[in-house]
């Protein structure tokens, strides 16, 4: 009802608690004068001749249990509600009842929900989600139940646990509490309030009493510490009645294979473990064999169950549940299938002659460390293959998320594969000598010699000698001139030398690695124009080409250059 309707009847308080709100209070001896006031406030807006929009006005009738008939409804546009939220308490036929204020706050603590599992999936720490779950969800359950003035229902409280442990078994929080000792350690401060020897404060809500409202209680004019406080102490809990249950809660064995890089050992030793759990379980048949492949293959599937459930546990209950992945989600294009609890690629190629892990591979998450343990396992069973043949032969078994770029990252940490990457290192040739940089236009004019080893020559049908090759190269082109000599022989060599200067001319200077052979020539060619003490001398002389120094005895005539 609007707040400006005339009071008919003196004994009826029109009790404002918000805006264009209303409520009406009927005496004990008149009865519900909505009607008439009703009727006053209609025929009013006609003498003025105003419109009234009763479109958003309701009526609503709280009382007691009892057998008299309802009135009729107030013959306008006027609604009857059957509850109301009014300042955060639902009225209803029964003020006691809470259900459905409970119901509306548990919806509004589940959608944010939602929001804890966005953040854990992007890698907010324990400590943030414990401290996000405080600030988004907390503050409803603390705060709401107290402005109830319901905080011992126990029907309630009990809810609430229960929505805390669930948070608790899904990861968003560290620690699983209670409501009730949430409750007890809060601030004792916050719980000042007026004492019950004052007076009432709802009774300075009539208009004849308005003093207290505006100006408040006394207590409020002293200091702070002298306020009074009231410990709310919280419902017995008796031990006595405490019982002990047992609960079954499964939980992966320890993660040490992240340090483990030997898929073969990681799946053998899970096998073992399983066996002994199995051996543990069922006393009377023990099993004391080799491992079986079935035992291999459960415990290899272990692994694999405990990596999707680590980052595919969504999908994995959406699946459960019978309904699809969503279309944002990264695996959608996979359509993924949940086939024994494994997470599966799906497609449309089962009648292909192709293995049936092969059509439908295990789905794993890049940058894990349990995928990358299957990934070394193939590197190293292919002997260090390459990055593209290794995937062929993943992809086989397993679907992993940006698998080649995980083959790659594997091959590059490969020790192995490090060493044999590595280039050798090269020694950095010398400056080129003077004789290969000057600038000349006839081939051989400087000469580096050397021989070829030995090659066979038949000669004639049956006999089979050995010839060596000498190696005449110009310095400054490429020109090679080859000699045939029967052995390496000082004699032999020198006859070589003859027939390369009769074809080529005489050169400059010839330049060798000072072999034996080329040693012994030099001085063979060096001793007919020794001296008397036998000293070969130098002599320098200036030609047309430049100047020489040459032994005294030339072995070739060159041009002098006369100055003028």
């Amino acid at each position: 009802m609007v707040d400006d309707i005339k009071t008919a009847d003196p004994s009826n308080a029109l009790v404002k608690f918000a805006d264009d709100l209303a409520l009406g209070v009927p005496g004990n001896e008149s009865g519900d004068t909505s009607r008439s006031e009703a009727a006053c406030l209609q025929d009013w807006a006609e003498e003025n001749r105003m419109p009234l929009n009763l479109e958003k006005t309701y009526e609503m009738v709280v009382r007691r249990h009892t057998s008299v008939v309802l009135s009729e409804l107030i013959p306008s546009l006027i609604k009857r509600k059957t509850w109301l939220k009014l300042l955060g308490v639902t009225l209803q036929d029964n003020p006691c009842n809470w259900d459905l204020h409970f119901e509306e706050m548990l919806k509004k603590a589940s959608g944010r929900i939602y929001i804890m599992r966005v953040c854990k999936y992007y890698g907010l720490s324990i400590k943030q989600l414990d401290l996000l779950f405080d600030s988004l969800i907390m503050s409803i359950f603390t705060f709401a139940i107290e402005l109830w003035g319901c905080a011992y229902d126990g029907k309630y409280l009990n809810q609430i646990d229960k929505f805390i442990k669930r948070a608790h078994k899904n990861g968003y929080i560290s620690k699983r509490t209670h409501i009730k000792e949430i409750r007890d350690k809060r601030d004792k401060k916050l719980w000042n309030k007026i004492t019950s020897t004052e007076d009432n404060a709802l009774l300075e809500l009539l208009p004849e009493k308005k003093s207290r409202w505006i100006n408040g209680s006394d207590f409020l004019k002293s200091d702070k510490s002298e306020w009074p406080i009231d410990d709310i102490p919280g419902p017995p809990s008796p031990t006595a009645q405490r019982e002990m249950k047992k609960k079954v809660e499964q939980r992966w064995l320890c993660q040490s294979f992240l340090n483990s890089s030997n898929w073969l050992k990681l799946v053998r030793v899970t096998a073992w473990v399983l066996r002994f759990c199995h051996n543990l379980r069922k006393k009377d048949w023990r099993n004391a064999e080799v491992l079986s492949v079935e035992e291999l293959e459960e415990a290899e599937l272990y692994w694999i169950k405990s990596a999707q459930q680590d980052r595919f546990r969504v999908e994995i209950e959406s699946l459960w549940k019978g309904r699809s992945a969503a279309q944002a989600n990264r695996i959608a294009d996979l359509n993924p299938q949940l086939l024994n609890g494994i997470l599966r690629v799906g497609g449309r190629i089962d009648k292909a002659e192709l293995p049936w892990e092969a059509k439908h591979p295990i789905i794993l998450d890049d940058n894990q460390t349990s995928d990358v343990v299957p990934v070394i396992h193939y590197h190293r069973k292919l002997i260090h293959a390459g990055v593209e043949h290794v995937f062929n032969h993943i992809r086989e078994k397993y679907w992993i998320l940006r698998g080649r770029s995980e083959v790659k990252n594997c091959t590059v940490k490969c020790p192995l594969c490090h060493r044999r990457r590595i280039q050798p290192l090269t020694q950095r040739m010398s400056s080129l000598p003077s004789t290969r940089l000057a600038s000349v236009s006839v081939p051989f004019q400087n000469v580096g010699l050397d021989y070829a080893a030995l090659f066979s020559v038949r000669i004639g049908r049956n006999r089979i000698e050995k010839r060596y090759i000498y190696l005449f190269t110009c310095m400054h082109m490429r020109a090679v001139h080859l000699e045939v000599a029967h052995s390496l022989e000082g004699n032999l060599f020198i006859m070589a030398l003859r027939r390369f200067l009769a074809r080529r001319g005489n050169p400059a200077r010839i330049l060798s690695d000072n072999g034996t052979n080329f040693v012994g020539a030099e001085r063979r060619v060096a001793a007919p124009i020794a001296s008397a003490d036998g000293l070969v001398r130098l002599a320098e002389i200036v030609t047309k080409a430049g100047t020489y120094v040459r032994p005294v005895g030339k072995l070739a005539l060159l041009e002098a250059h006369h100055e003028e």
